[in-house]
């Protein structure tokens, strides 16, 4: 917190009531790195000015099992959830909620949501988006806050597979 940095090494599980966090304030940065796999039943944040940082150490492939309903993954406003990886797999039934913050890889990464929900309001950029699974449980990516705007500006095609909803609800708009 507040111009610190976590890095992650390991595969780490994060039990009920555990609280994985990056938050800084205006000019003061902090991350939280993560280079490995993620068994998440607590949450994750990147909170105002913090940035959650899935990167590569070797692998081309880093899941996070997402377990937790709703609030799993928090990127509030300016937080980010960044990804290095070819791909950055979300699996699991839980929630990603974005209070506009940024999810955002470097153009070529794949963001595969295999069974998690993305709701509220904000951006995903530069990555290519792949959005549920044929043999798993629905994805959804839901623009959900009454008078804010989801937007996908991946700069790629996007992948709504056989279980994948893309959907705007309660008054939100999804701009893809």
């Amino acid at each position: 917190t507040n111009h610190g940095t976590l890095d992650i090494k390991d595969t780490v599980t994060n039990d009920s009531g555990g609280t994985i966090v990056a938050s800084g304030v205006s000019g003061s940065v902090s991350t939280g790195t993560i280079e490995a796999h993620i068994l998440n039943n607590g949450q994750l944040e990147a909170n105002a000015y913090g940035t959650l940082d899935v990167t590569n150490s070797g692998e081309t492939l880093v899941t996070i099992t997402n377990n937790t309903a709703t609030t799993g993954i928090v990127v509030a406003a300016n937080g980010t959830l960044q990804f290095e990886v070819a791909t950055l797999e979300l699996f699991g039934v839980g929630g990603v909620q974005i209070s506009g913050g940024t999810l955002k890889g470097s153009g070529a990464n794949t963001l595969d949501n295999d069974g998690n929900t993305i709701a509220g309001y904000g951006l995903i950029e530069n990555l290519k988006l792949d959005n549920g699974d044929a043999t798993g449980s629905t994805a959804t990516v839901d623009a959900n806050v009454s008078g804010q705007t989801l937007t996908l500006q991946t700069g790629n095609d996007i992948h709504n597979e056989v279980t994948g909803v893309l959907e705007a609800t309660n008054h939100g708009t999804l701009d893809i």
